[in-house]
């Protein structure tokens, strides 16, 4: 199988997700699936909020 070129764009890519990791003390594979759930259910949260709020009219977001 033959490896994939390296483009610039992947090693900065790679470079800013290896930051990331850092910046948020992500170290095994815990720490990811602990800020894969956060996310996740922040995004349906938001997703929520926005669907109320479209569906009632009124500011029902939180800040």
């Amino acid at each position: 199988m033959a490896r994939s070129r390296k483009t610039p764009a992947k090693i900065a890519r790679r470079q800013r997700a290896k930051a990331l990791m850092k910046k948020l003390n992500v170290n095994d594979m815990d720490d990811i699936q602990d800020l894969f759930k956060s996310f996740v259910a922040s995004a349906l949260e938001g997703g929520l909020e926005r669907e109320l709020y479209e569906e009632l009219g009124r500011n029902t977001l939180t800040a």
